[in-house]
């Protein structure tokens, strides 16, 4: 409210009280239905138990996968339509939860005959993604990108330490 303009004549309740050397109480912003509905939400989502699985990065980031796989079906760079993003985000959300494999349960809740390789290369696409995944995850591979990291910031701390920084705010002054 400290924004909001000062005094009795103001469109902020907040103040109108402050103005009015009175105690301002707020009202209820939600029906209470609205409330009772969105409330066990909130308690599972503020819990302990959901930021224990967080602690120390230990988890990957689910949303920017589904994001990557989203603009994979249907890029940014693109302009398309609310019917197409639509439909590329459930598929995105079949493929994410489910595997690539569950594009046949769609072929045939369509009556669309599958073609004598597709499930094969499915199948195989599925086996490709959870392999790479299991390989990015070994503590030889995790090793390996801190080691290029480490050596990415040692240039980088190098080339700013040997001629200054090559950008920076305010260098250009």
């Amino acid at each position: 409210h400290r924004f909001c303009p000062k005094g009795i004549e103001t469109w902020c309740g907040w103040q109108v009280q402050e103005a009015g050397g009175e105690k301002y109480v707020q009202k209820d912003a939600l029906p209470q239905a609205v409330f009772d509905a969105v409330k066990p939400i909130w308690v599972q989502l503020t819990g302990k138990s959901l930021l224990e699985g967080c602690v120390r990065g230990a988890t990957q980031n689910w949303n920017e996968a589904w994001n990557g796989m989203l603009w994979g079906i249907c890029p940014k760079t693109m302009f398309c339509g609310i019917d197409v993003v639509r439909m590329c985000a459930a598929l995105t959300c079949l493929k994410f939860n489910n595997g690539i494999m569950a594009y046949c349960a769609i072929l045939d809740a369509m009556g669309i005959p599958r073609g004598a390789f597709t499930a094969s290369a499915l199948t195989a696409q599925d086996q490709r993604r959870v392999r790479d995944a299991n390989r990015k995850t070994t503590e030889k591979s995790k090793k390996g990108r801190k080691r290029r990291r480490r050596v990415r910031k040692g240039i980088e701390e190098e080339t700013q330490t040997a001629g200054g920084a090559l950008y920076s705010a305010g260098i250009a002054d």
